[in-house]
């Protein structure tokens, strides 16, 4: 818990206000763009949507397809370039003690190539993740057959538990991005330090740190789902990339300064003012 207490600590203060409204206008256009709500859909509709074809399974439970795909791309490059002036502003702040919102393009240009390469691999994890979602969904009702019951049980047991796996995988990325902008390390190095890093402080904290966020916001989307009404289904995607935009960055860079006790002239009581 002790990250998500400094990341709350930072979003509490008047500096964080400014990157916020950054965030909302964006966050509606990818909550209009890309929805995150597929997964949910298809459990509340399961017993309807569940077929012997393993296609079927597949396209209905993540709505694969070129259309998708390039709508899933577009969304990968919006929130790298939103999320690296993000991480640009954020650094400075608590290098320097002062907010400067100006010299976006500046800001995404150092830290776009390390912010892409994370969000292209969150991508490609999530493709990944769908894919052996289906394939043991299609595997369930092979053995369970008609229980409908039972497959659904099985299903969502597994759906918990590669969700459990991505946490843990992003939980060791979370010093990745940082590790890059900051010191300018190579990728590979960065992820080796990120990986160690976050074995070395507490593991628990970082796990706790990504997932809980998650929690609120999936519950929004299942419920959203739930109801079926399409305007409260673009609701729960607004939210879900408002947290994405809003909390992540400041996570991951106040995690980074405390894991190698760096000083944060963003604390200082001036700079506090």
């Amino acid at each position: 818990m002790k990250y998500i207490k400094l990341t709350w600590e930072y979003i509490r203060e008047r500096h964080f206000r400014p990157l916020a409204l950054a965030c909302l206008p964006v966050a509606i256009v990818l909550a209009l763009l890309k929805s995150f709500s597929t997964t949910a859909n298809y459990f509340v509709n399961f017993k309807s949507k569940t077929s012997g074809s393993f296609s079927e399974i597949f396209l209905s439970s993540t709505q694969f397809g070129w259309q998708s795909v390039l709508l899933g791309a577009a969304t990968i490059v919006i929130i790298s370039f939103v999320s690296s002036y993000l991480l640009g502003v954020l650094i400075r702040h608590m290098r320097t003690g002062r907010q400067d919102l100006s010299h976006v393009f500046t800001r995404i240009n150092e830290n776009f190539l390390a912010v892409f390469r994370l969000a292209l691999f969150v991508g490609i994890s999530i493709v990944f993740f769908g894919l052996l979602n289906s394939t043991f969904i299609f595997l369930w009702s092979k053995i369970a057959r008609r229980v409908t019951w039972l497959v659904f049980l099985l299903s969502f047991i597994t759906m918990a538990g590669l969700f459990f796996v991505l946490i843990v995988a992003f939980s060791y990325l979370s010093l990745w991005v940082p590790a890059m902008a900051i010191t300018g390390q190579p990728s590979f190095p960065s992820l080796s330090t990120s990986i160690r890093e976050t074995k070395n402080h507490g593991f628990s904290s970082f796990f706790w740190g990504v997932l809980i966020p998650l929690i609120p916001t999936f519950a929004i989307e299942y419920l959203t789902s739930l109801v079926g009404i399409s305007f409260l289904t673009v609701i729960g995607d607004f939210i879900f990339y408002f947290v994405l935009l809003a909390y992540y960055p400041v996570f991951s860079v106040v995690a980074y300064y405390d894991v190698f006790g760096l000083d944060r002239e963003d604390l200082l009581r001036a700079n506090r003012m």
